[in-house]
């Protein structure tokens, strides 16, 4: 019988043995910790570890946690940006939940699919509400001109700090307002009240 044919389900008597620096690796990216990922990147830590119960690899938290320097040292080490968690979800599905967008950006540089679908059938895109990720993940090319236009320079993405975009909020959003797209966009103000007095 050959023990691949039910895909994760190894059919051996021994469940494999768990290296230490596997562990270390996916534990280091569960609490967030890019230099011990680099470290133990470094020490031969397998970057497809994946964990037990949901099927999460390294590359997932780096994306959950919106850590570009994690997101780095996993793309530099060669993990695939569409790698699955169990439920079928990639890194993007996590950049949407957690509204990561510059790690979204950096992932779809990278090449990552955002038609990929999940096991519940929704594309990144479908998990968020956030209306600047809906239209990053829909419409990439699109949102990296209009950031352009306005003269907002992407961040680095070699840094070994945290970075967040500084005013993109705005000329996007005054990008989505003038298409008049069909989804609702609440993050809008609406315009301040007039100060008129009722006769």
């Amino acid at each position: 019988m050959d023990p691949f044919a039910k895909g994760w389900q190894v059919s051996s008597k021994q469940p494999a043995k768990v290296k230490k620096i596997d562990q270390d690796l996916l534990n280091a990216a569960y609490f967030g910790n890019d230099r011990d990922v680099r470290k133990y990147i470094a020490m031969g830590g397998d970057i497809n570890f994946m964990e037990d119960r949901d099927g999460w690899m390294g590359i997932h938290y780096a994306a959950r946690w919106g850590n570009i320097p994690m997101l780095n040292a996993y793309l530099k080490a060669g993990s695939d940006v569409d790698s699955k968690t169990k439920n079928k979800e990639t890194s993007l599905h996590k950049c949407a939940r957690w509204n990561t967008k510059d790690c979204a950006i950096l992932l779809l540089k990278n090449g990552a699919n955002p038609t990929i679908k999940n096991s519940d059938g929704n594309i990144p895109s479908d998990m968020t509400n956030e209306p600047e990720t809906i239209f990053l993940l829909d419409h990439f090319e699109e949102y990296m001109n209009i950031r352009r236009e306005h003269g907002i320079q992407d961040i680095s993405y070699n840094t070994s700090q945290k970075s967040k975009f500084a005013n993109i909020k705005s000329p996007v959003a005054e990008y989505i307002r003038n298409k008049n797209r069909k989804r609702s966009f609440i993050f809008f103000n609406p315009p301040p009240p007039t100060n008129r007095k009722q006769n």
